[in-house]
């Protein structure tokens, strides 16, 4: 089954991807920031990161370069950004 990390910091927005996508079969985690998304992304990996561009601590466009390098996100398969 595929996984599914979803990274914002808005609750609503949190529980709005999870319930649509665990709806359709997919396991689905949550993070609220970069830092606790590049944490979770190293103690397992994820098949799709779904990522609110407009969040603080540090958001993840301003660690970009972090999440593809060696220790980063392992497996980087697809990368959807949001805003909102």
């Amino acid at each position: 089954m595929k996984r599914i990390l979803i990274v914002d910091d808005a609750a609503t927005m949190r529980m709005y991807f999870r319930n649509i996508l665990e709806g359709a079969g997919y396991l689905v985690n949550e993070a609220v920031n970069g830092i606790e998304a590049m944490e979770k992304s190293l103690q397992e990996p994820f098949d799709l990161y779904i990522v609110d561009v407009n969040m603080p601590n540090p958001s993840l466009p301003k660690k970009n370069r972090e999440i593809v390098k060696p220790g980063g996100f392992r497996r980087l398969w697809s990368l959807l950004i949001l805003r909102s």
